[in-house]
This record gives C-alpha cells, structure tokens and sequence, in this order.
C-alpha cells in the first residue's frame, strides 16, 4: 500500500493492519497470525482505546473485520524483527498508489527473508 499522505507512523500501521486483513479475507484465509513491532496497535486491537483518534478508528475497521473470521491472534515482534516490512517499505517509494502483490520478493530483501526464515536474530547497531 503506497500514497497515505503525510500521517504517524501509527496510523500507517494501523492502515497496513487494515489493508492485510482486508486482503487476507479475499483471498478466503479463515485463521490470521498477526505481528506488529508496535505496543500501540497490538493493545489497541486487543480492547484498550489509544489516544490517536485516526489511528483509533481504523483500528475499529480491524476489529469488525476481524469478527468475520474464525480464529485470529496478534503478537508484539522486536523492531530488529521488522526489517523485511521496513525494506519492503523503502521499496514501495515512487510506486502509484494502490496495493502491490510480488510475485517474487524484491531482490534487497531475499537475504532478509532467508534471515527470517532460520531465526537468525538482527542486532541493532549503536556506537558506545
């Protein structure tokens, strides 16, 4: 998904969520495993209100669509766990607008995905 505008980086989340859950039920999925490197969204799909109303509202667009499935569950990953939706991210710049199905991942993310794939961890890089 490209071309929100200027907005928080939450409420681009909680567009992303909306968009993948959306997504997810056209094509018939029943069952969704959901992560999010954001505490926000996770308690704010889970029951407890945030305080960005935009994001606030479209996390209730989640939820009703979230009542239509069978089972579903969200879970808090650690940034450093994120870096596939990060680079996938950079890669949508100068794209139109509109949703992007890749039939073969990009290739500045093939590594990343065989990363992720074994478990292999990603340490943040700081300078003592």
């Amino acid at each position: 998904m490209t071309g929100l505008g200027i907005c928080s980086p939450l409420v681009a989340e909680a567009w992303a969520l909306l968009k993948g859950i959306q997504f997810g039920l056209s094509k018939g999925f029943s069952k969704f495993d959901l992560e999010t490197d954001s505490k926000e969204i996770k308690e704010g799909i889970t029951g407890n209100n945030i305080k960005e109303v935009i994001a606030q509202n479209i996390l209730r667009a989640c939820k009703l669509e979230l009542s239509k499935v069978e089972d579903w569950s969200i879970s808090n990953i650690l940034r450093e766990q994120d870096r596939v939706a990060d680079a996938l991210a950079g890669t949508s710049k100068g794209l139109p607008r509109g949703l992007h199905i890749l039939e073969i991942p990009p290739n500045n993310i093939g590594f990343l995905l065989d990363d992720d794939a074994y478990g292999l961890p990603a340490w943040r890089h700081a300078i003592v």
